[in-house]
């Protein structure tokens, strides 16, 4: 079974005139678990939802889900790395 570690999860608001909201749910067997639920990013700015000293731990089949309270205001980058 492949197993990952995400070391990073950058979160940048791209509007220039709106904040947004954002929320990351880990979904395992079909579950969701809310990592960060409705965090303002502000106009311009990024956020660091998840970084290494939260040591995040995802099995195959597991799915990050990041939703906006809008279309096209927040992009995401993620880093991660495989373990065994």
């Amino acid at each position: 079974m492949e197993k990952y570690i995400i070391n990073c999860l950058i979160v940048s608001n791209v509007d220039a005139s709106n904040s947004a909201t954002l929320t990351v749910d880990l979904y395992r067997s079909s579950t969701a678990y809310t990592i960060i639920n409705a965090v303002t990013v502000a106009i311009n700015t990024s956020f660091t939802p998840i970084d290494k000293t939260l040591s995040l731990y995802l099995l195959e089949g597991d799915t990050l889900r990041l939703t906006a309270n809008a279309n096209s205001r927040l992009q995401a980058v993620c880093s991660w790395e495989e373990i065994n």
